[in-house]
């Protein structure tokens, strides 16, 4: 079955898995071409150097040394001759070290020797030969060795070495594993679990994860580290991961979220990841965990896409609140009531009401005592008429006793203005996460009474036992009674914002913004205040650092009042004998929100698929 990345790679990966063993051509021998003068210079220095290690028994340095005078001169036998007979020695030396360690009991250090001794000569029949023995040793080792899958805690991490290669072979797979791992300086211990079906591997170019995770495909196996160099190699099943994976312990800590939010995602975190032991604890912010080194790092980069990556973001808003009254009162306001009434008998009244200061008129010679009209007239001009209608400003006609006056109210001219104006401003910082709801409020909280309590008189029909048990008459009031405290819902007046942000991938910042204006309005219903509520929703969209006004009249009364004469000053044009008031009051909210993202949340790609198709 072929497989085909949809990711451009430098390199290009070809998969082919055949159950049927078929024989493989040998490509012809093609001639080395000759060496350079530069080259061959450096590898004679080389195998020169490297005969000098050999005989030493510096095997490792001189092997490094004539391998690479092959690579630079492969046309001189002598290097190679060299090179094999190093080899021939390290491989004796791998395989005494291997027995030392099989009689020690170290299975596992020896089949990791005789496993460099099979990298270095792959065609040793001792090599083979006691490889094939220790691999049953090795199974059981792994057996009784249960403590491999606990280490203290540590999981060993394994360094491959960062080269490419390519790799076109066919055979078992046990070998290919081998022979396709070694030059990343990992060795391979192959378990009998293992399929022996013949598979066919090409490669080109590839890095070390990109090999592994073929041979894993095409050979159904998985890799356990187990130091720096080697790994286990076993049939991927549930009965293998049991028995070589490691179970490890981790704390997660996820300070400040809520306890409902960790509950939820440990059933999620349970349910995906058939993990059987994971436990909250609040108290402490964190996930327990134990599971196997996969387990734990699937659910590390999960927590990591759903809560260490949410981008955060800052709502610096401003809110002003302005009140405005104007009041106008402009116009000529002309007498509206008339008086008439008899001048000869308000003079007799006035002269009735003050005889004692008439005679002190008389006695000075101010006036005579029987001219009654310059007497009132006088007592007007010294302000002694108190209260009398002769005191006000009036008009006469008639003459004799039915001379008749008649006077108006005054006149008033009106140029007034009264203006006032109050400004409220209030800043806040919101800090939430994306798609995280807050809440702010401006106001005051209003005490409303839903109910009370008061005792009643007993009902005058209530049977004597009755009344007894109640501790009451008929007709009286029960003052034993604890009377009730009343009941008291508290109503947030004013400003309630809920604001939600979302963060897209091009940094624009996407607001839902809920208002809602509660008020009195100054009426009651059975003595409970009558409240007006309205409620505005909105969505707002703008940049980083961008600022979003949002405008709202909270109230706005006009009020207008016209004094005049009744049709009069009803007449168009007639204007100038009327009077205009007017007062116009208005309340305005002016909401200034300037979001700002403080951690951008992840932007990565997903993982580009991979499609098998069928091989034709």
């Amino acid at each position: 079955m072929p497989l085909r990345s949809t990711r451009h790679a430098p390199c290009c990966l070809l998969l082919v898995a055949s159950l049927a063993c078929a024989q493989v051509t040998a490509p012809p021998v093609v001639p080395a071409p000759p060496p350079s003068k530069k080259d061959a210079k450096k590898a004679a220095t080389l195998f020169k150097s490297g005969s000098k290690d050999l005989a030493a028994n510096k095997l490792p340095k001189a092997e490094e040394e004539l391998e690479q005078a092959v690579q630079l001169d492969p046309t001189r036998i002598q290097y190679q001759a060299a090179l094999d007979l190093t080899r021939s020695h390290m491989v004796t030396n791998l395989v005494r070290a291997a027995e030392k360690d099989r009689a020690a009991g170290n299975s596992v250090g020896a089949a990791a020797k005789l496993q460099q001794a099979h990298q270095l000569d792959p065609e040793n029949p001792t090599v083979n030969t006691l490889m094939s023995a220790m691999s049953q040793a090795i199974v059981v080792a792994k057996e009784d060795a249960a403590p491999i899958a606990i280490i203290s805690g540590i999981s060993p991490t394994l360094h491959p070495r960062n080269v490419r290669q390519s790799f076109h072979r066919r055979g078992l797979p046990s070998q290919l594993i081998h022979d396709a791992l070694l030059p990343y300086g990992v060795t391979p211990i192959i378990d009998d679990s293992v399929p022996r079906a013949s598979i066919r591997v090409e490669l080109d170019d590839a890095t070390y994860t990109e090999t592994a995770q073929a041979l894993k495909m095409l050979t159904g196996t998985f890799f356990v580290p187990l130091d720096e160099t080697h790994v286990i190699v076993a049939k991927d099943s549930r009965e293998k991961h049991t028995q070589f994976d490691r179970i490890l312990a981790e704390d997660i800590r996820l300070p400040g979220t809520p306890a409902a939010e960790m509950n939820d995602l440990t059933t999620l975190l349970r349910s995906l990841f058939d993990l059987r032991q994971i436990f909250t604890s609040p108290d402490r912010g964190a996930i327990s965990i134990r599971g196997t080194e996969a387990q734990l790092d699937r659910v590390n980069k999960t927590i990591a896409d759903l809560v260490a990556t949410k981008g955060q973001v800052l709502l610096d808003m401003r809110l002003y609140q302005i009140s405005k009254q104007r009041t106008t009162n402009i116009g000529v306001q002309l007498p509206t009531s008339a008086t008439l009434f008899n001048i000869p008998s308000e003079v007799q009244k006035l002269v009735s009401q003050n005889p004692g200061l008439i005679d002190q008129l008389v006695a000075a010679g101010l006036v005579n005592p029987g001219d009654t009209a310059a007497i009132a007239a006088l007592l007007v001009a010294f302000g002694l008429a108190g209260n009398s209608i002769l005191a006000q400003p009036f008009a006469a006609f008639g003459g004799g006793l039915t001379l008749t006056g008649y006077n108006f109210g005054p006149a008033t001219l009106n140029l007034q203005l009264n203006q006032s104006e109050a400004r409220e401003l209030d800043t806040i910082q919101l800090r939430l996460a994306d798609q995280d709801t807050a809440t702010l409020r401006s106001g005051t909280r209003y005490p409303i009474i839903t109910g009370s309590y008061s005792n009643l008189a007993a009902p005058s029909n209530l049977p004597p036992a009755l009344q007894s048990l109640l501790g009451t008459s008929a007709g009286s009031v029960n003052t034993n009674v604890v009377a009730a405290p009343p009941q008291i819902e508290y109503q947030d007046l004013g400003l309630t914002l809920k604001a939600t942000p979302r963060v897209d991938r091009d940094g624009i910042v996407h607001m839902k913004l809920e208002f809602t204006l509660l008020s009195l309005t100054g009426q009651a219903s059975n003595g409970i205040p009558i409240l007006t509520s309205r409620q505005f929703t909105s969505n707002a969209s703008t940049k980083d650092g961008d600022t979003v006004m949002l405008l709202s009249t909270l109230t706005r009364q006009e009020s207008r009042a016209l004094s005049g004469i009744p049709g009069v000053s009803e007449i168009p044009g007639a204007g100038f004998n009327t009077n205009h008031q007017r007062e116009f009051d208005t309340t305005d909210l002016v909401m200034v929100i300037t979001p700002h993202i403080v951690r951008k949340a992840h932007t990565e790609m997903s993982a580009p698929m991979i499609m098998i198709e069928p091989h034709s």
